[in-house]
């Protein structure tokens, strides 16, 4: 129903562009009559040269919007926290906004240890629920460093028993503590 919406509307289009190595850039498209499904073409050409991928470019105001939306959502259900799963936009740049936007947020969903490490080192996301089972003792221990780090939270989920006996064998070589969802 929202994406309809925002489909519809005329509007200043103004995009976040976020590549690797690559603070959040913020630049005004020059045409703001463009479909959605074709943003792309309503860029400048150096603009679209200058980019290097992976690269991810989001309509500013609809991506306000939906935090907007999703902010004022979640004043109906108080003591409920949100969250998102970062594989959605695997920046951590996006993950501060979203982080900014919301008083609910409680931190973000990983797939994968590398979007773990993403989140944790780009310093805008503290505590980070890995929601993909973690069985190699060398991610296992990636992870643990990144426990290391100031202020860092990780969840592990598991599945069997095996799996958390190796996930308490690096946390107690490391001295951490993971957090475990069955």
């Amino acid at each position: 129903e929202n994406f309809r919406m925002l489909r519809g509307l005329a509007r200043t289009r103004s995009f976040y562009l976020t590549a690797a190595n690559m603070s959040v850039k913020s630049f005004l498209a020059k045409d703001s009559t463009v479909p959605y499904n074709d943003i792309a073409s309503c860029l400048d050409k150096a603009v679209l040269e200058s980019i290097d991928t992976p690269a991810l470019l989001v309509d500013r105001p609809a991506l306000e919007h939906n935090l907007s939306l999703l902010e004022r959502c979640m004043q109906r259900f108080p003591g409920i926290k949100v969250r998102p799963h970062g594989k959605a936009h695997k920046s951590g740049h996006m993950s501060e906004l979203q982080r900014n936007a919301h008083t609910a947020f409680s931190g973000i969903c990983a797939q994968k240890v590398t979007e773990a490490e993403a989140f944790l080192t780009h310093g805008a996301v503290k505590d980070v629920f890995v929601s993909n089972e973690i069985v190699s003792r060398k991610k296992l221990q990636h992870l643990a460093r990144l426990a290391s780090l100031p202020e860092a939270r990780i969840r592990l989920c598991v599945d069997n028993a095996d799996n958390v006996r190796d996930i308490s064998a690096v946390a107690v070589e490391a001295n951490i503590v993971f957090g475990v969802v069955i």
